[in-house]
């Protein structure tokens, strides 16, 4: 409540005038009760221990409040609750990357930094217990998906200083160059090392796949007659088209279209000398989103596409005993634990709405109800507009005042309380900006999309920009804005 009353009197704080050098003063009566924001994981990962370090847009953990605002990195213990004994306010400065587990349990991460002092997507380290680990001096650089060596050197992607391609460097364990390793091909799609510490990597026009000796000298000894390798997005924790296995065999991707058009993406296997093992059943997985893959100790495969979960054998014949054909939410990623229990992280919710964020499954697809974590983020407001009859119009993210559900947009009395007779908004908005006429009328942006509502909060449906930019979003940040022309 102190967090909505604060960035109100900040908002307002432009349009109503005080003499100088007076402080303004607070209403107390004033104090809207705005409700918190859905909360989402954006990456997690599993530790040997049972514990796990996950990142999102959230401020809460099952009740305790954080010393970030929406950005948090945080480690939660084998039941789903808050570790205290990790705190890391430097990682939650850091998003769309990826996390490596050393396995002295020091933390590698790489993303976006909203640090001005770090550029984007540079390579650091966590200690144990969450804090910035300054023995750690990787070059300055864009890095990309970090893979630890079994000798604890670190593979990983950098891109050209023009972004125009990224190459496969290697790094010592204290994050300077390893100047043994010499791999001068472009274009790197994806890699994985070996349990024999040899490289097997995608890249080129084709995609194609090769293997690299220890020293980054090619393999001639692996020829593999597949190509259209799948490209993944660097920053995608769990997204990989190759995948060794325990035997030698390597699972890969691919993603190709076909004479029609069509998009195919389709799972299957080689052996350890490139050429396509024919006994395994290679199956198919629709092209909506992302996918997921993720090896289970007694082999089987896990495939999620962020809406569904399945699994097959071994083999790659479907496994009947889960198919989750509708997850509650959209889920980022997933692990699985030693003893066979997927956990699952994302933009989850429960049947009522509230969001936990990550959830456990028992290994036939079952909820594991001993494992509960309930995340929630502070919300924002991002617009303020005073009516003429005193008022106030608000914008932004959040999804209920006062306990009454309205999707970040609302009309509230002069002294704060909601107004009722103003209609319910939209279901899950993400209001940036509104604008008023004389009428009353609103123009109002919410998710990139421009709706006007009559002076009572109900749509007009007279005014519909779609049918004239079907395919338009008002793309814009929190300065984006509209105005109502004089006619």
């Amino acid at each position: 409540m102190a967090l909505a009353r604060s960035l109100f009197i900040l908002a307002l704080g432009l349009l109503i005038p005080w003499k100088s050098g007076a402080l303004p003063v607070i209403d107390p009566a004033f104090a809207p009760n705005i409700g918190r924001v859905p909360a989402a994981v954006d990456r997690f990962l599993l530790q040997p221990e049972g514990k796990m370090i996950i990142q999102g847009d959230f401020s809460r953990v099952n009740g305790t409040s954080l010393a970030t605002h929406e950005i948090s990195l945080v480690r939660l213990n084998a039941d789903g609750s808050l570790d205290t004994s990790f705190q890391s306010l430097f990682g939650s400065h850091v998003y769309n990357g990826t996390m490596v587990l050393q396995l002295d349990g020091k933390l590698l991460m790489t993303g976006e930094s909203t640090l001005p002092a770090m550029p984007a997507y540079s390579l650091f380290r966590l200690l144990k217990n969450g804090s910035y680990d300054g023995s750690f001096k990787a070059p300055q650089g864009s890095f990309y998906a970090p893979v630890l060596q079994p000798d604890g050197k670190i593979l990983v992607l950098l891109a050209t200083n023009d972004f125009s391609a990224v190459n496969l460097v290697r790094l010592n364990a204290d994050g300077s160059r390893d100047s043994n390793f010499v791999f001068d091909t472009l274009n790197t799609g994806a890699f994985a090392v070996q349990a024999d510490g040899k490289i097997l990597v995608t890249g080129g026009y084709l995609n194609e796949l090769i293997r690299l000796n220890s020293d980054g000298s090619r393999d001639l000894d692996f020829n593999c007659p597949v190509h259209d390798i799948k490209m993944f997005d660097y920053y995608i924790p769990t997204g990989s088209s190759i995948m060794p296995l325990a035997g030698g065999q390597i699972l890969i991707v691919r993603d190709f279209f076909d004479a029609d058009s069509t998009e195919h993406i389709v799972v299957g296997r080689i052996d350890s000398d490139g050429s396509v093992d024919e006994s395994f059943a290679a199956f198919e997985i629709l092209p909506w989103n992302e996918p997921y893959l993720v090896i289970q100790p007694d082999g089987r495969i896990l495939v999620s596409d962020g809406l569904t979960l399945r699994r097959y054998y071994a083999d790659g014949t479907p496994d009947a005993s889960l198919s989750i054909t509708n997850t509650p939410g959209y889920a980022e990623g997933f692990g699985v634990q030693a003893d066979g229990k997927i956990v699952i992280g994302g933009y989850l919710h429960e049947a009522d709405g509230t969001t936990v964020g990550v959830v456990r499954l028992n290994p036939d697809g079952s909820r594991d109800r001993t494992f509960k974590t309930i995340l929630e983020r502070s919300p924002s407001i991002y617009t303020i507009v005073p009516t003429a009859n005193g008022k106030i119009l608000i914008g932004g993210e959040f999804n209920s005042i006062e306990g009454v559900k309205r999707g970040g947009f609302a009309r509230l009395n002069a002294n704060g309380t909601l107004d009722p007779n103003f209609a319910l908004g939209f279901t899950n908005g993400r209001v940036v900006s509104i604008k008023t006429n004389a009428s009353g009328k609103m123009l109002v942006i919410q998710n990139y999309h421009l709706d006007m509502l009559n002076s009572d909060g109900t749509a007009n449906s007279v005014f519909r920009p779609d049918m004239l930019y079907p395919d338009s979003h008002f793309q814009g940040l929190l300065s984006f804005t509209v105005g109502f022309m004089p006619d």
